[in-house]
């Protein structure tokens, strides 16, 4: 999936992942009972310099079942294009900023993420900004 940051749009975090991703009232609708990309955007991107998570949030403020933070960090304000690959294989799952070479590796995702396994999951990104634009994702199974 491929996502345009324009120069100098609104601040927001770019969400790419997997899970229930239904709106956490209570952590600034955050999705919620999902593990994503936590990517920071934005004139000053909230003051945290443009950095990239990898999160699972069940529900609740703050609340992680697995955070890695600051994986690495995307260009400034001037924005740009990146592209996002997130595989998963058995309980494993690799998720990817190709082309800034940011890659995460969750070993064990029902460890990690035991909620992915209690109800369906999608494949979802978005944000709540319209300043930011998504290219159609592609899908393709592997052996």
């Amino acid at each position: 999936m491929t996502f345009h940051a324009p120069a100098n749009a609104p601040d927001d975090i770019i969400f790419v992942g997997l899970g229930e991703a239904v709106p956490d009232e209570s952590f600034f609708n955050e999705p919620r009972n999902s593990v994503s990309f936590r990517i920071h955007q934005g004139t000053t991107a909230f003051g945290v310099s443009w950095r990239v998570d990898v999160a699972a949030h069940d529900t609740g403020n703050f609340h992680w079942t697995y955070y890695n933070e600051a994986v690495g960090r995307l260009p400034g304000p001037a924005g740009g294009t990146h592209t996002i690959q997130i595989r998963k294989g058995g309980s494993r799952a690799t998720f990817e900023i190709l082309d800034v070479g940011i890659i995460v590796t969750i070993p064990d995702l029902g460890k990690a993420a035991p909620f992915l396994y209690a109800r369906a999951s999608r494949i979802f990104f978005g944000n709540a900004c319209g300043a930011y634009y998504f290219e159609r994702p592609e899908l393709s199974a592997s052996p």
